[in-house]
This record gives structure tokens, sequence and C-alpha cells, in this order.
């Protein structure tokens, strides 16, 4: 039998906070920093007239236990009327120790998504069973009608067997 993924972690902004995350931000950021929109998903819009700005949002967990380490989540990018230019960025990375990040997707313009886009992304067995992950979701842009939406963060991972069976 094969194992199945458990959940680790979760994230639908539904309840209209970021509690348990950090937001990080250029410290003269131009732009609108990650807040809840609508209740229902984290936005950002970090530039503004030609300024470009970034604001990352950053989250921990837990794998210790777990291995086959999952990210997924559904993103939205663009300007509201026309497309990111090259300059900006959605960047989602991870690391273990909260200095030295590893990227797992970085997308850059021009792009303009109508619907939110589900993504996923495995990490490498250096994420399995760890008392703390870090997860980066970073957003730079260069006018104020640019965006990055985020939202059903789910961290999935299986199950490291205590007692191994005999093949």
């Amino acid at each position: 039998s094969s194992a199945s993924a458990t959940t680790i972690f979760s994230d639908n902004f539904d309840d209209g906070n970021l509690n348990g995350w950090v937001v990080e931000s250029d410290a003269d950021i131009p732009g609108i920093s990650w807040n809840i929109d609508n209740l229902t998903y984290a936005e950002t819009k970090p530039g503004r007239n030609s300024d470009a700005g970034t604001s990352s949002l950053i989250g921990t967990i837990n794998t210790s236990g777990f291995q086959n380490i999952i990210v997924k989540y559904n993103r939205q990018l663009g300007e509201e009327g026309d497309d990111w230019e090259t300059a900006d960025e959605f960047k989602v990375s991870w690391s273990i120790d909260g200095n030295n990040y590893t990227s797992l997707k970085e997308i850059t313009g021009p792009v303009n998504d109508a619907n939110f886009v589900f993504e996923t992304s495995d990490l490498p067995s250096s994420a399995n069973n760890k008392p703390i992950l870090y997860f980066k979701f970073g957003c730079t842009t260069n006018a104020q009608d640019e965006f990055c939406r985020l939202d059903n963060i789910l961290i999935e991972g299986t199950a490291i067997s205590e007692n191994p069976t005999d093949p």
C-alpha cells in the first residue's frame, strides 16, 4: 500500500487576518504591503508610480515526522488592465534557517492572470523532518495597480514510519 499525503499546514485567509505570518517590506516601500482583500485572499501592491517595491509574506511550519513535502497554492498576478512588465516578479522560496532561501518558483512579466492559477512544488529531502521550515511568498512590482494575490496555501507530507514493515 502506498502512503497518502497528510496536511501539515493550510491557510485560505477566510478568517480575514494574517495571523501566523510575518510581513516584510522594503524600508521605504511606496505601495501597499500584504493584507487580506475581500476576506478571502492575501494581496499586495508593493510598487507605486514607477517606484519598485517588494513585499514578502513569511510563514513557518513544523515538518517533524514528515517527508515528501509538497507546497500547493493559488496565485493571481497582473495589473488592472494590462500585463506585468519583465521587472515585476512573484517568487516562492523556502529555508531551513530563515536566512538562506532556495527558490521554488519564480515568475516575471509579462503576465496577467484573469483567474487564480494553481501551483504545486515538491521540496527536496532536506526539507523533511524539520522542527522549523520557512516559506516566503515575495512580490516585486513598480506600479500601484500591479498586484500579487495568494490563496489556499496547503503544505502536505507523508508520515515517516517509525516501524517500517519488512518487505
